[in-house]
């Protein structure tokens, strides 16, 4: 039996900002613990978008790829799609500056995780992906100065992603925290800017966030967090 109530979340968003970027978790095993979600692979290669059970993968040269079982992942996060989502609306005319506004007039709970799913004809989408890096890592904030930008008009596709309560910052990113898939996959990554024709909204709440942490990983273990420009950092990379 599939728990619909039950986020999944290998590692944390920390660990990427504090350059901890080790794959820790292969794709097969993300997969037993969820069929919807979004990531990223070793170094981070690619951002993850895990749509209806198939892992996709938006690379840094603009294709997007199926990854296969043995690819791995520091930092993912995976639900099971329910089939009764708490909150299902039809929207129209949204763009990313006020989706934050028009969810919140729909459900207004920030003390939970939820994901977030918007599907339908888009006008605009902008996305970024960064590119790969090899051992030793830097930290994300350097990573993430050089992403690649891609925009699209008029195409059809997903929007996958989460809320995060405040609380839970560096855990995983507060707020939203959303990626992009193309129905034809010619365009996908962390998304940055979208203009909505039509499209259906879905929240799906959850009681239980079940965090896995690599403590095979020495580097991980070792790890001292710079707790005191985290929150700074992480605003920095999601942009």
């Amino acid at each position: 039996m599939k728990d619909t109530t039950k986020l999944f979340q290998q590692g944390t968003l920390a660990n990427l900002v504090d350059g901890l970027l080790t794959g820790t978790m292969t794709i097969s095993e993300l997969l037993s613990h969820g069929d919807t979600g979004i990531g990223t692979g070793e170094g981070l290669d690619g951002e993850l978008i895990v749509a209806q059970g198939h892992p996709f993968l938006a690379q840094n040269d603009g294709t997007v790829i199926e990854v296969d079982a043995d690819f791995t992942v520091p930092f993912a996060t995976v639900h099971f799609a329910s089939d009764m989502p708490a909150l299902t609306a039809e929207l129209t005319d949204v763009t990313f500056t006020n989706l934050k506004e028009v969810i919140a007039n729909l459900y207004p709970y920030e003390n939970i995780f939820y994901a977030v799913t918007l599907t339908g004809d888009f006008q605009q989408i902008k996305t970024r992906v960064v590119e790969k890096q090899y051992p030793p890592y830097p930290k994300l904030v350097e990573v993430a100065e050089k992403q690649a930008l891609f925009t699209q008009e008029n195409v059809r596709g997903q929007i996958i992603g989460y809320f995060s309560p405040e609380l839970y910052n560096g855990v995983a990113a507060s707020g939203l925290h959303l990626h992009f898939l193309a129905d034809d996959h010619s365009i996908a990554g962390h998304l940055l800017e979208f203009v909505l024709t039509s499209g259906t909204l879905t929240i799906q709440p959850f009681k239980t966030l079940e965090n896995n942490f690599p403590i095979d990983n020495q580097q991980f273990m070792e790890s001292k967090l710079e707790l005191s420009s985290l929150a700074k950092e992480i605003e920095q990379s999601e942009k």
